[in-house]
């Protein structure tokens, strides 16, 4: 998990940034992070932390003055794919749709969510983290974890 979320956006960030920037025409970075890296959640505390860092290494990058590069970072939340079990509904949609609404709001936003769902859920954290801390961590969290869990063990009992 540091190795591909740490090292690796390190490394492609070093060995690109200079020819992008070198080019006439306007580039993008985009960096995925995701919206666990919006606040601490236990169980998880490895994958949070290294999407915050790639939450402070692109807003770092952004502040920069890079010619002719925008710079942005995408925190989704549940994205269906074959990786992460999920089935498209409310919460989840397809990496068409993220994809998407990234190109859309890249040159425009710093971050974006990619799902309109995903937007309001980062809101809501940010403000349940902010203002009430320890109902975050008893039961916001708890909820996160328990849905995931269930999700995985749900998934395990249908593909056997």
């Amino acid at each position: 998990m540091l190795e591909t979320n740490l090292l690796a956006p390190c490394m492609l960030t070093y060995t690109f940034l200079k020819k992008l920037e070198s080019r006439k025409s306007r580039s993008a970075l985009i960096n995925v992070a995701s919206i666990a890296g919006v606040s601490p959640m236990p169980k998880f505390s490895i994958y949070c932390s290294t999407k915050v860092y790639l939450r402070y290494l692109t807003n770092a990058l952004g502040e920069e003055s890079l010619r002719n590069i925008d710079i942005l970072l995408l925190s989704p939340g549940f994205v269906t794919t074959k990786m992460t079990l999920y089935k498209t509904g409310f919460d989840a949609c397809t990496p068409e749709t993220t994809a998407k609404n990234t190109f859309r709001d890249l040159g425009y936003d710093k971050e974006t969510n990619g799902f309109w769902v995903h937007e309001m859920a980062h809101s809501l954290v940010q403000i349940v983290f902010r203002f009430f801390p320890s109902f975050y961590y008893s039961t916001v969290s708890k909820i996160a974890h328990q849905t995931l869990m269930d999700r995985y063990k749900k998934e395990e009992q249908t593909s056997h």
